[in-house]
């Protein structure tokens, strides 16, 4: 005699592991999703700054050019305003919604190829992981560098620490801040992580 319909059992066990999976499977799926986006607005950004250096000193339309971090946009000239997304020369990286940014939020560079101003920019996703990356001007080498995640430079009880960016969040909420403390303020190195420097080349 063939069966018509499920036991009351067979429904109960179906439930249960399908409510599993989704107790395990959401969480990591969501994990993984936030450093996908995370990883994609790094190299936006990555892509965006060292095409602005290339164009700024192979002199193209003999200006200076610019990356804006929060919108994603390489733009010719000395600042951004919205009317350059209509300009034709305007390049626009398409950046994840999930990932918020701070620090920095655009970097000009001259025809020499140094940028207008030098820091962090932090990223920021949903699950609130933490990554940086930073634009460093070495004077010495005459090239410019940015240094990517790794670790944090934060100013705390009014000493300049270096820290891991998952120690980051525990120092925001006793009152420390991005960057380095004012002059005449002591340094420490504490948790350090090591850093991989990329160097920004003039390629486009």
């Amino acid at each position: 005699m063939k069966r018509k319909a499920f036991a009351l059992l067979e429904v109960l066990v179906v439930v249960g592991i399908v409510t599993t999976i989704g107790m395990f499977g959401v969480p990591l799926w969501s994990q993984y999703s936030a450093r996908q986006d995370m990883a994609l607005a790094k190299n936006q950004i990555i892509q965006g700054l060292q095409r602005a250096r290339a164009n700024a000193m192979a002199g193209k339309e003999d200006s200076s050019w610019g990356f804006r971090i929060p919108n994603g946009v390489l733009f010719r000239g000395d600042t951004y305003t919205e009317d350059l997304l209509d300009d034709t020369s305007t390049e626009v990286y398409s950046m994840p919604e999930t990932v918020a940014f701070s620090g920095l939020t655009e970097v000009i560079y001259d025809k020499s190829g140094n940028p207008d101003q030098t820091g962090t920019i932090t990223l920021r996703a949903f699950n609130s992981e933490i990554d940086s990356i930073e634009i460093v001007l070495s004077v010495a080498l005459g090239s410019v560098d940015t240094t990517v995640g790794g670790s944090l430079t934060i100013c705390y009880n009014s000493v300049t620490l270096s820290v891991t960016d998952a120690a980051w969040p525990s120092y925001q909420s006793r009152g420390a801040i991005l960057g380095s403390c004012p002059s005449g303020s002591s340094s420490s190195a504490f948790s350090p992580a090591r850093r991989t420097r990329r160097h920004i080349s003039s390629s486009s």
